[in-house]
């Protein structure tokens, strides 16, 4: 048909050029229809299109005789309506900018998970790749050059759609008037044109073809062999480098292959194009297991926990004090009760001790709570595996589960509760002031304290009432290393000995009910239960204040005895008051006055403090200042 198409042209141009019209001796033109195939019968779809070009008639050159003159024909697409498949359609309810046309796209992108692209009619098609399309967009008889990103494509689409809020985020604006649609840009400059058809809105934009093209890199002389290629040859090649994921991820240091992707699929380079699909060869990149392997996450929480009391018992061996305590221990194990989490602790001096405080430890809490121990977990340290252990456990009928070796996560509830005790231990010690070598008594004290307290594996509840159903009783409890005065007994002290012994409470004692103190001069430890504290709080002076006779306004005063008849009272040198000659201002201060009148006995020992004087009847007070 174009040949037929070019012939019928010929034959116009032929026709039209002969005529007596003087303008058309220079040039012709004639309309000719050429169309890949023909259209069905019957058909009146709108996608059977046939193409409009003008046919130009180009005479030669005047040099050239006209018999021998060849005619040139050109053809340009016209201007007139495009179809639906080739425009671009505004759409306001599509969810990004969609095309069906494959060889219009620039760094095409496939995509690894093909999307899902919903229509009208609830059914759906695939989008199976994604990059972005150069255009030109015609205004007011002008055209400028466009690029529209992140273009999906749907091969069953049958038109194009451009998304209104792909040009609103972009600052620009829309219009639509009558049968006549524009988009103005940020400078309020119509950028392209449309107009209605049917319903449907078609802008006025054309799409760049993809050109081939080539660089070449002119060389003095070519590069033997072993040798590299200079840095021209390198920079020739600028239209991008193809090869697979695994290269790419190679290429780049090892990077995620997800990030590799994105970095096509946002155009974030240029030059780079992944040609074979987005599906590593292999699963595994053994340089990267080897570079990069960390260790695999354990949880946090777990789904089975202990039921009853003595279900599951954590345990866990510590040695994080390099100084002994007073009692020689260096260790000390932790026992704690999946249930209510109440803490037992024992210390050791050797690790091998830690059978024999299992055995009585098991024994102590079958007896007090009626139930029988389950499961004991631990590490797998050699205290815990020991031949003889393991045998006990085995006759007991108790199941020893052990973590794996090098993952102290597994044990996470012991090894959680001995770091929380060792801070305790270490902020107590701080505060009291007291040497590394009380950590043994602190920790006690510690254990004692968290029994106690509130814990988040409990809801409103303490350990220690969980465990056996009481509520304590948290009266007696002290500031560890506060300052506590002790009773001496009087079969101790004689008649003029100071009556109580200042000491450092360090605890309660284990067999009796009594409080632990230790006197740091002697290095000796008491139990006691007559205890006066002093926990700090505000600071309280103590002060020795003698006063005048002439100053009363002082409420705490010291009577000092003499020989004469009335008591003589001496002011304090801190304050300064008004010397009996000078009269005062303020009638409420009385005057005392030395009179012949025999004073009231002193006792055999003097009070400490007396109150002012008051008004009264005493015959002593002859004179007096009130009314």
């Amino acid at each position: 048909m174009e040949q037929e198409a070019a012939k019928n042209s010929n034959a116009t141009s032929g026709s039209t050029s002969g005529n007596s019209n003087p303008a058309s001796s220079s040039s012709a033109t004639a309309k000719i229809a050429v169309a890949s195939d023909p259209p069905a019968y019957g058909s009146t779809s709108d996608a059977d299109v046939i193409r409009l070009f003008h046919a130009v008639v180009i005479p030669c050159s005047a040099e050239c005789p006209s018999t021998t003159c060849e005619r040139v024909l050109q053809a340009k697409i016209d201007s007139g309506p495009q179809s639906l498949e080739a425009g671009w359609i505004i759409d306001s309810s599509a969810s990004c900018n969609m095309c069906a046309h494959r060889d219009w796209f620039h760094h095409y992108s496939p995509l690894v998970n093909p999307m899902d692209v919903v229509l009208r009619d609830d059914s759906a098609i695939q989008a199976t790749g994604v990059s972005r399309i150069s255009v030109h967009m015609h205004a007011e008889g002008k055209s400028s050059p466009a690029v529209l990103q992140d273009v999906l494509h749907v091969l069953e689409l049958h038109s194009n759609l451009l998304l209104v809020l792909h040009f609103a985020k972009r600052s620009s604006e829309m219009r639509f008037v009558g049968e006549g649609c524009s988009i103005l840009d940020q400078h309020k400059r119509v950028a392209c044109e449309g107009d209605l058809r049917g319903s449907l809105y078609v802008m006025q934009i054309t799409t760049l073809p993809i050109s081939e093209s080539a660089h070449i890199a002119v060389l003095d002389s070519f590069p033997t062999k072993g040798k590299d290629p200079p840095e021209a040859t390198l920079i020739a090649d600028n239209l991008g480098s193809k090869a697979s994921i695994d290269i790419w991820h190679r290429r780049l240091g090892h990077l995620n292959t997800d990030d590799v992707i994105r970095m096509v699929w946002k155009g974030m380079t240029r030059g780079m194009e992944i040609s074979g699909g987005y599906t590593p060869s292999s699963q595994i990149c053994e340089p990267c297991v080897k570079g990069k392997q960390t260790c695999a996450e354990i949880r946090k929480e777990t789904d089975t926990q202990a039921d009853l009391i003595l279900g599951r018992i954590f345990s866990d061996v510590c040695i994080l004090f390099s100084t002994p305590s007073h009692q020689g221990f260096i260790y000390f194990v932790t026992w704690i009760d999946d249930k209510s989490r109440k803490v037992f602790v024992n210390a050791m001096k050797e690790k091998s001790e830690v059978a024999q405080h299992l055995c009585a430890f098991i024994a102590r809490v079958e007896l007090e709570t009626g139930h029988k121990l389950k499961v004991l977990c631990s590490d797998g340290g050699g205290e815990y595996t020991a031949r003889g252990l393991q045998s006990f456990l085995k006759d007991k009928g108790i199941k020893h589960e052990l973590t794996t070796a090098d993952t102290p996560q597994h044990n996470r509830v012991a090894e959680r509760m001995n770091h929380m005790l060792v801070e305790r231990v270490r902020t107590m010690l701080i505060n009291a002031k007291l040497p590394n070598a009380y950590w043994w008594d602190a920790l006690w004290y510690a254990t004692h304290l968290h029994n106690v307290s509130p814990t988040c594996s409990l809801s409103d509840c303490t350990p220690k009432e969980s465990w056996s159903g009481n509520k304590p009783n948290v009266s007696c409890l002290r500031v560890f290393g506060c300052k506590a005065f002790v009773h001496i007994p009087n079969k101790l002290c004689g008649k003029l000995s100071a009556k109580s012994l200042v000491c450092t409470f360090i605890g309660y004692a284990q067999q009796r009910k009594a409080y632990r103190l230790v006197h740091q001069q002697s290095k000796r430890f008491i139990e006691s239960c007559d205890v006066i504290f002093n926990e700090g709080g505000t600071n309280t002076s103590y002060k020795h204040v003698i006063l005048d006779a002439n100053n009363t306004t002082d409420p705490l005063v010291t009577i000092t005895p003499t020989l004469s008849s009335a008591p003589v009272l001496t002011p304090d040198p801190s304050t300064s008051t008004p010397s009996p000659s000078t009269p005062t201002s303020d009638p409420s201060t009385p005057t005392p006055v030395t009179t012949n009148v025999q004073p009231t006995p002193v006792p055999s020992h003097p009070k400490c403090t007396i109150r002012p004087p008051v008004q009264d009847d005493d015959p002593r007070y002859s004179i007096t200042s009130y009314s």
